[in-house]
Order: structure tokens, then C-alpha cells, then sequence
């Protein structure tokens, strides 16, 4: 946003910016036909999403199908050799799709690229246990040796490198990104805590007051997520510029599994406290705004999610005591609207910004009565109050 238009967009009052506000999210279920329990893994920046489910029409079969969702279609994946079951772990933003399958044996890794499939298999693997794909092929993933030893990998230009923290029981890399940063977690006396490498360095990240803590995926703006537990009950995570958020499906105990560089994120979340019954989210964020009463001062806040950057009206209106509408105008007024709220204008034309407590007047000395104040962002930059695009919320309040 041009800062000297927001600065006479504000310009009777003082401008700050902060963050730390959480956002908040539309949630859909996905569950493929026929499943009995689904678990999406992993998100690219097209929508395309992968993971795993049981097929409730072969309860014969030992094990897990790949999930794969391109839109609004399932679509299969045909591991080959997979005796045993097969799921899909990761998925770039070139489609590529890193996963493993299970033979009578052991269980590989595969990568699965332009609908040819290929085995990768950590050296001394008996079992590849988890694994992320970043746009660059590379992949981070665990695996179990034959020892039942548990390692962090990190394969890349055709050559292998072990990812173990110093004085760790085990250590699984889930995913990576395309700065090389690769999370997961790891496990000393039975407890485990996610982790951050980056240059080198190990970094633990455990939500306050977990007992439990497992990363699974990053996205190329360094946001975290994972699940962490209290006592017994899970909850998913997103850890994003040093602050933990909660993400919780409705009504489910959560896994956060996978996010895009959009801000959205995949996971699953059971409906038991058993946790038998497993049903696949995701979670897109929406468009927040509120409005507060900090003293006198009237504060503006905005999360723009994955609308960052997106060009919208942005519109300020209040409801008098006398029955009649208000809008602000550019650069330094209030229009009298009488009681037509379409005769509003928007405050502001231009790109969506994140906003903290942004004081827009002192409420000091405006006429007696009841008002309510209304702040708002349509995406349909037309100069036109476009109500069912509108995010907005209400404030009231009494003048003495």
C-alpha cells in the first residue's frame, strides 16, 4: 500500500502497526468416497492435496490407499509392487508427489513424477517413515534401520545426509522448504518436541504448556505447522515469526499436517476421544476485521490472509443516534447519508494490508447516544458497497 495515501487516509489521528493477531478459518471436510478413515498429509500452492485413507469396500486389504486430490476429483495413484499398502506424503508445487509403499518385505520410499514412479530409499532404510518435497526435488524425510534406529534424512543432488540431533532417542524430518528449512520433530526419554534446522542449527519449538510436540510441514513464508498435546488430547499448531496459534477442526481432536504458501493447511481430526474414527480438513483463512474501543480512541484491526496484497474497497460507516448514516471520506471527512447506507463511498481504494490497532479518531466530544460504527473490506474494487463480498464488523458505543 502507498503509505503516504494511508497515512491522509488516518490523518487526523496517530498510525500503528503491529502483529500477533490470529487468524481465523473456513473448514471443509475431505473425504474421499468409500473412506473409512483419511489422513491428508500435504498441500502445494495449486490446491492439489495428498495423504492416505482405507478403503471401507476392502476391509480385506492390510492397508492404506494414497490420497490425491487435484480439484474437486480423487484420483488414483497405482504404486507399483505396493503388496501391502501405499500413501502419499508430500506434494510440490511441480506436482511431484514423494510417498512410500509397503511389499512384503519392508517399506520404500517412491517419488512420482510426471505419471512415472520411481523407488528412493534412504541408504541402511528398512522402513521410510516420514518425508516432505520441496520445488526443488529435495526431499527430508525418517526412516528405521534395521536396528530400529530412527534418523532424520536430508537427500539432495543425488546424495543422502543424516539429520540427527545431538542427544536425541530419534529423529524424523517431516518436511522442507525452499530455503533448505526443514522441520520435524524428535524424542528424548519418551517425550517429544518439534524442531526447526536451518545453517546448520537445531531450534526446539514446543507450544507453551505441551507435553507433546511433533512439526510436519513448512511453507516457503517459514509458517510451521504440527500437532502438540496437552495431557492426551491433541491439537493442531501453526507456528509463524515466533508465536504459536491453535488450529482446531470442529468438534474433532486435531493434527495440523500440511501448509501452502497460501496459508492454507491440511490435517486431520478424530471425532472420538479413541481416536478410531479419522476424518480429513482443510482450512483456508478467511478475511478478519474488527473494530475496539482502546480509552477513547477507535482502533481498526485486519488479517488479510491469503487476500494479502489483493486490491479491495475498504469502507468505514456508522449509524448515528439521529437515525442517520455516515461514511468516511478520503482524505479528512464524514458524509451525511441520511438513511440511505448505498449512497456510501469507501474510506480507501488499494492493496489489503495486516493491521493491528490501527487509532483512527478520538471519540472525545461527539454528541450524546448510541452509535454504531462499522469497518469493512470488499475484494470487488468497484467503489460500490458489494454486500455479499463484504468482511466487516460492528462496533457499539455510548457517548455520555
Amino acid at each position: 500500500m502507498n503509505s503516504l495515501k494511508f497515512y491522509v487516509f488516518v490523518g487526523l489521528f496517530a498510525l500503528g502497526i503491529a502483529t500477533g493477531q490470529a487468524a481465523t478459518y473456513d473448514f471443509a471436510t475431505l473425504d474421499p468416497p468409500n473412506s473409512s478413515g483419511t489422513y491428508p498429509l500435504s498441500m502445494n500452492n495449486s490446491g492439489q492435496v495428498v495423504g492416505k485413507f482405507y478403503d471401507s469396500t476392502k476391509p480385506e486389504f492390510p492397508g492404506t490407499f494414497p490420497l490425491f486430490k487435484n480439484g474437486d476429483a480423487y484420483i488414483p495413484l497405482n504404486v507399483p509392487n505396493a503388496t501391502r499398502g501405499s500413501d502419499a506424503l508430500s506434494i510440490n508445487n511441480r506436482g511431484q508427489v514423494y510417498g512410500r509403499y509397503f511389499d512384503n518385505q519392508q517399506v520404500h520410499g517412491y517419488m512420482y513424477s510426471g505419471g512415472v514412479y520411481t523407488s528412493f530409499d534412504p541408504p541402511d532404510s528398512a522402513f521410510v517413515l516420514t518425508a516432505g518435497i520441496n520445488d526443488n526435488g529435495q526431499i527430508a524425510g525418517g526412516f528405521q534401520d534395521a536396528n530400529n534406529g530412527q534418523h532424520g534424512f536430508l537427500y539432495s543432488g543425488g546424495n543422502y545426509t543424516i539429520l540427527d540431533i545431538p542427544g536425541a532417542d530419534k529423529t524424523l524430518a517431516t518436511g522442507i522448504n525452499n530455503t533448505n528449512t526443514v522441520v520435524g520433530y524428535y524424542y528424548i526419554s519418551n517425550i517429544a518436541h518439534g524442531f526447526i534446522y536451518s545453517g546448520g542449527v537445531f531450534t526446539t519449538i514446543d507450544p507453551p504448556n505441551s507435553t507433546h510436540t511433533e512439526a510436519y510441514g513448512i511453507n516457503n513464508k517459514e509458517q510451521v505447522v504440527g500437532m502438540y498435546a496437552i495431557g492426551k488430547i491433541p491439537h493442531g499448531f501453526i507456528y509463524s515469526g515466533g508465536v504459536y496459534t491453535t488450529i482446531d477442526a470442529p468438534g474433532g481432536f486435531t493434527l495440523a499436517t500440511g501448509i501452502n504458501d497460501n496459508g492454507q493447511v491440511v490435517g486431520n481430526y478424530f471425532t472420538d476421544p479413541e481416536y478410531t474414527i479419522s476424518h480429513g480438513f482443510l482450512a483456508s483463512p478467511t478475511l478478519a476485521t474488527s473494530l475496539s474501543l482502546n480509552g477513547s480512541s477507535l482502533a481498526i484491526s485486519l488479517i488479510a490472509s491469503s487476500y494479502l496484497g489483493n486490491n479491495a474497497d475498504w469502507w468505514l460507516v456508522a449509524m448515528t443516534p439521529w437515525g442517520h448514516w455516515y461514511s468516511y471520506v478520503y482524505p479528512n471527512q464524514w458524509k451525511d447519508l441520511g438513511t440511505d447506507l448505498n449512497k456510501a463511498t469507501p474510506a480507501y481504494q488499494g492493496p489489503l494490508i495486516d493491521l493491528s490497532n490501527l487509532v483512527l479518531f478520538n471519540t472525545t466530544g461527539i454528541p450524546s447516544g448510541n452509535y454504531v460504527i462499522y469497518f469493512g473490506v470488499d475484494t470487488n474494487m468497484n467503489g460500490v458497497l458489494d454486500y455479499d463480498l463484504v468482511h466487516y464488523s460492528r462496533f457499539s458505543m455510548n457517548a455520555p
